[in-house]
């Protein structure tokens, strides 16, 4: 009996050691705690329709917004430039009411205007590489410092067409292999055309995300797209003015 006792009483002393514990001893599955100090930031600013939304009427309240925001990357998607008889570039005019310094993206031409996207920094840009992918589509790599001692590759890339797609299949294996993360605005009905194109990678570690924004029929949405290296974490969706949104993604990196 006195040992059936002692036995019990231990059990006990057991159970609540165990019970104190918690799961401290536990290992989180990798990639399952959201690190944010290893995220990356990228905010677009557009209506998703493929037009230029900006006007002298909300340049100013694009440009504030761009200045609240930490982001790592700044797009405005779309700040399409007029050329002919008066020349119209509205992300140059935000970009210096938001003191940040621009680079126009070209996705395609029309008669009247370079359609295209300008994604704005806080610092001088010492070098820039635009791919050409085809006609007056191109591709630019962006260096993001996530944190000291943390540099990342990201990509912008836009599509108006499917012939498009189908000639950044190289560039999405590149990328797939260089760890860099693309992203970019494609019409909403071309998007089976970039998950085929996508999953012809070999191996098959890649990660596509299509964002769903709030308007279920816009023209345009948000793709992301990298190698498994990257991990989509959160996306927000603010007013800024009229019908243009910011469209905030969160990334990070392994």
């Amino acid at each position: 009996m006195k040992q059936i006792n002692l036995y019990l009483i231990a059990s006990f002393f057991c159970f609540l050691i165990t019970g104190c514990s918690g799961n401290d001893n536990i290992e989180p599955e990798p990639g399952t705690e959201w690190d944010k100090t290893r995220t990356a930031k990228v905010t677009f600013v557009s209506d998703l329709t493929g037009n230029n939304p900006y006007t002298t009427n909300n340049y100013n309240a694009v440009s504030l917004a761009i200045k609240g925001n930490d982001s790592h990357v700044i797009i405005l998607d779309r700040a399409n430039v007029t050329y002919g008889a008066s020349r119209i570039n509205p992300g140059a005019n935000i970009a210096v009411s938001a003191e940040r310094f621009p680079i126009f993206v070209p996705v395609s031409t029309t008669e009247t205007e370079y359609r295209g996207s300008i994604v704005l920094y806080e610092k001088p840009v010492p070098e820039m590489e635009q791919t050409v992918v085809a006609d007056a589509c191109r591709m630019m790599p962006v260096g993001v410092e996530i944190k000291q001692g943390l540099t990342a590759r990201t990509a912008l890339l836009s599509f108006d067409s499917e012939n498009q797609i189908s000639a950044s299949a190289s560039l999405f294996r590149s990328a797939q292999t260089s760890s860099t993360l693309v992203t970019g605005t494609i019409r909403r009905n071309l998007v089976p055309v970039l998950e085929s194109t996508t999953s012809t990678l070999t191996d098959g570690s890649y990660t596509l995300e299509i964002i769903e924004n709030s308007d279920r029929n816009s023209e345009y949405v948000i793709y992301l797209f990298g190698s498994t290296k990257w991990k989509f974490r959160d996306f927000t969706e603010g007013s800024v003015s009229g019908n243009i949104k910011s469209f905030l993604l969160q990334v990070e990196f392994l």
